[in-house]
């Protein structure tokens, strides 16, 4: 919340960084460890919100999975309680109840199955007036999606030590009437705070309004995730589909025609595919601001770490500010200009040695299709400091200059997954660190992406690549045959089974089983649609001039399978 005045803004921004960790409970008392999976591909659903809940189904205990999609959770007493799994983008699931002795230490495992919205019900969603109550029995799309989005809100407000020191970089500015910065304020701040900003009272807020007249000035009140969850947000506002663009979906929120008081209104923005939690918008209504006045309101942007956890990365809210000018009759109040408040937090790699006063770019590598930190990949900035990624996908690169440098990342694995080079951009402050994650889609969404037509269980992909065993570079002519046998037999002609750049690909029905000949293009990678899942492949390489080389493929319930062949 803010207050502008001619003394200055107090920035106590509702909707700053939560960040959420898992902490192993000690094994004393009673505990319960909660593993949750997917249920199509079997891999473990990292940062899957965890919760113990009574019987009555209120959570007491909450937590988010590892990296192996566990979490131990620490029962307040003995009792009777069930295990509940959730995670974006899947159905929720829960156990049947179970009693929990003291002393006791079960173990929980939950298999959640994905479950996309379609376009069809957004947009039917989208078409119906705006829904006041969030339940699935009326709220149909709309309550789904805000499912989606508390997934993410309430994995930032969960209470829990971090292994990372958060770095928060504010600033609080005053601007003239045309929106140009007249002065600016900064401050960075180290700390190991999980929530470092102060949230207003739910109830406060709907007994007084958002932007309440004090003795001290005018205090406009942002929301965090608390107070989005809250049961009185929830009962003061209503809720209606927005369509997507831009590969987003909005879930846009106002508050009851009855409401007497100043309130906000917006839209959280989800991914349209993955429902992933975006950024959240909000204004002002019910309060009286003059014509010429722009851009009242905030933005907050969330993002989602590599560990899974969700905490919110930047910050903005902008005011009004007014000079009382004094009649003869009375005074009256002129637009002067705006005051605006923000932030953004970053996580400081743990572990990592930095020279004092040093500016560093540093962050982490996660490969979503392995579910695993990703070691070897080499991070250049700017295309000159460069650093290669440790066992644990960490990297820190320390640099002379400052402002906003192109940050690469450069692996094998990523060409043959075809995504090539994947680039960000860091932002270089003199002597502190920025923070630049990057994971790769998952398997599920690279296979969906490039493999639309084999949405069945048992068909997968094979992604690869051809590299000299010497130099590490693509090979050209190669050839790559992979076979089937077993009495395999193809339901069609695959007609999606194909290697990118125009490559060619041969498919040859034989007496046991199927062979997929493919001439990879000059730049590398190729893939291969339609490959059953459950069966092993035997891979041929052959090269002129060059000895050919096999691989032996295990049969994987995923949908994808990678191959990095290097010819001597």
């Amino acid at each position: 919340m803010l207050k502008p005045s001619r003394a200055g803004v107090r920035s106590f921004l509702a909707g700053g960084l939560l960040w959420a960790a898992v902490t192993a409970a000690p094994l004393r008392a009673q505990v319960v460890t909660i593993t949750a999976t997917d249920g199509i591909s079997r891999r473990p659903l990292v940062g899957a919100l965890l919760s113990l809940r009574d019987t009555r189904g209120v959570p007491v205990a909450r937590v988010l999975a590892d990296d192996r999609g566990r979490g131990v959770l620490k029962a307040p007493a003995p009792g009777r309680f069930v295990a509940r799994a959730d995670a974006i983008g899947y159905r929720g699931t829960a156990s049947e109840p179970f009693d929990l002795a003291a002393g006791a230490t079960p173990a929980v495992a939950l298999t959640l199955e994905p479950a996309p919205l379609g376009l069809n019900e957004l947009v039917v969603g989208s078409e119906r007036k705006a829904v006041c109550r969030l339940d699935a029995r009326t709220g149909g799309a709309t309550s789904r999606l805000w499912e989606e989005a508390r997934k993410a809100l309430t994995s930032t407000s969960i209470v829990a030590s971090s292994p990372s020191v958060i770095e928060i970089a504010s600033y609080e500015r005053r601007l003239d009437l045309s929106g140009t910065v007249v002065t600016e304020d900064r401050a960075v701040r180290q700390t190991g705070s999980v929530k470092p900003f102060v949230s207003a009272d739910p109830e406060d807020l709907h007994r007084n309004g958002w932007v309440q007249t004090r003795p001290d000035g005018v205090w406009y009140f942002g929301p965090d995730a608390d107070l989005l969850l809250s049961d009185q947000f929830l009962n003061d506002h209503c809720f209606r589909i927005e369509m997507p663009r831009d590969g987003l979906v909005g879930l846009s929120f106002e508050p009851h025609r009855d409401r007497d008081k100043s309130d906000v209104n917006g839209t959280l923005w989800l991914d349209a595919q993955s429902l992933e939690l975006r950024r959240l918008e909000f204004g002002f209504i019910g309060v009286t601001l003059p014509p010429e006045a722009r851009g009242i309101g905030g933005l907050v942007e969330f993002t989602r770490h590599p560990t899974g956890a969700w905490y919110v990365q930047r910050w903005r809210i902008r005011m009004p500010t007014f000079t009382r000018i004094l009649k003869a009759v009375g005074a009256r109040d002129t637009l002067t200009g705006y005051r605006e408040a923000g932030g953004e937090a970053s996580l400081i790699a743990a572990g990592r040695p930095v020279r004092p006063g040093a500016t560093t770019v540093q962050g982490t590598v996660f490969d979503s299709v392995a579910g695993k930190p990703l070691a070897g990949v080499a991070v250049a900035l700017g295309g000159g400091r460069a650093d290669t990624t440790d066992a644990a996908g960490r990297y820190l690169i320390e640099s002379a200059g400052v402002g906003t440098y192109l940050v690469t990342f450069d692996h094998p694995r990523f060409v043959a997954l075809g995504l090539g080079q994947l680039r960000a951009a860091a932002s270089l402050r003199r002597g502190l660190a920025d923070t630049v994650d990057l994971a790769t889609p998952s398997a599920a969404t690279l296979f969906r992406r490039l493999c639309p037509a084999d949405s069945t269980p048992d068909l997968g992909a094979v992604f690869g690549i051809v590299l000299d065993s010497a130099t590490g570079a693509p090979i050209e002519r190669s050839v790559v045959t992979l076979r089937v046998s077993g009495g395999f037999t193809m339901r069609s002609t695959p007609t999606d089974a194909r290697a990118p750049g125009g490559s060619g690909l041969r498919v040859s029905v034989v007496q046991d089983g199927v062979i997929w000949e493919v001439t990879p293009p000059p730049a590398g990678p190729f893939h291969v649609c339609g490959v059953p899942r459950q069966r092993p492949l035997k891979v041929r390489v052959e090269v002129p001039g060059r000895p050919a080389v096999t691989v032996d493929l295990a049969p994987n319930p995923d949908p994808l399978r990678d191959l990095i062949i290097r010819v001597p």
